[in-house]
């Protein structure tokens, strides 16, 4: 797995990562979601990661479950929807 961490505030907003480009995206969201566009020529042509601190934690606490899980996961969705 390969882990790479951006953030909006970094002066550098796009890389390249195993042939991939990874770049900021800036929309006007009041959520604090950071948006990031994929693009890679076997990838389909709108990938997106986002970003927000609910996902991040239940990426980085595996031990997560239950209520707390679910809760977050509620999060999550909410983030997505308005996003997209």
């Amino acid at each position: 797995m390969l882990m790479v961490m951006l953030s909006k505030g970094d002066s550098m907003k796009t890389i390249k990562v195993k042939g991939a480009k990874i770049e900021y995206v800036s929309l006007p969201l009041d959520e604090e979601v950071e948006v990031y566009k994929v693009s890679r020529e076997d990838l389909p042509q709108n990938q997106y990661i986002l970003v927000c601190r609910e996902a991040l934690e239940v990426h980085t606490k595996p031990w997560l479950c239950a209520e707390e899980l679910h809760e977050l996961a509620k999060q999550i969705a909410v983030k997505f929807l308005k996003v997209a």
